[in-house]
């Protein structure tokens, strides 16, 4: 399917059209082809599930609907985007690593980004990891661009450790907060933003 349907009410044996939608991510994002659509109908489930790894071009959008990802104990990350040369848009999904009093993996990050031509992160919530909100470690040249997103309650918002290549981007109207580490924090390769209208509170820098 080129487009395809998550819901609370949905069920993975079902083909995630929008008269018969899946529950997970994961079931969708199998189903449906590169270059396609998941999209989320009406209140969307943020149940723990297995984390979700990226392999191909594809919008997940769930504007408006507060569907997101809560990582199950055996998901170390929520999603994994591992997508050479593919474009990849999250756009209003709430992703959290926060479950029954603690944080699961003490090695979780919301987003690792291993590969990818374009990662675009729009309208997100990402919270709750124990390492970084969003974890960038290609190794080859990617453009990263987050907008109005929040990334609140990690060791770090987002950790650039690119091991080869450049990663460019933008950062517009994003809030990153409660970080017992850094806002943002680089270690190696080539990074290169533009950060505008956004607040990093309550982290060392």
């Amino acid at each position: 399917n080129f487009r395809t349907w998550i819901s609370a009410t949905g069920d993975d044996a079902n083909g995630c059209e929008a008269t018969a939608p899946c529950r997970t991510f994961n079931q969708a994002l199998s189903v449906t082809l590169v270059g396609g659509e998941v999209n989320c109908l009406g209140p969307a489930p943020r149940d723990a599930q297995a984390g979700l790894t990226i392999t191909g071009t594809v919008i997940i959008d769930c504007h408006g609907t507060f569907a997101g990802i809560l990582t199950d104990s055996s998901a170390q990350n929520a999603i994994v985007v591992n997508a050479p040369g593919a474009v990849v848009t999250l756009r209003g999904v709430n992703l959290s690593g926060y479950k029954g009093g603690a944080i699961f993996d003490p090695s979780s990050n919301g987003i690792l980004i291993q590969a990818a031509a374009v990662v675009n992160i729009e309208d997100c919530v990402i919270e709750n990891f124990a390492q970084s909100g969003i974890s960038v470690v290609t190794s080859g040249n990617t453009i990263l661009n987050i907008r109005n997103a929040t990334i609140r309650n990690a060791a770090n918002g987002i950790s650039f450790a690119p091991t080869a290549g450049a990663v460019n981007g933008s950062i517009d109207r994003t809030m990153i907060a409660k970080m017992s580490g850094n806002g943002i924090t680089t270690n190696g390769g080539s990074v290169f933003f533009t950060v505008t209208g956004s607040v990093i509170a309550n982290a060392a820098g």
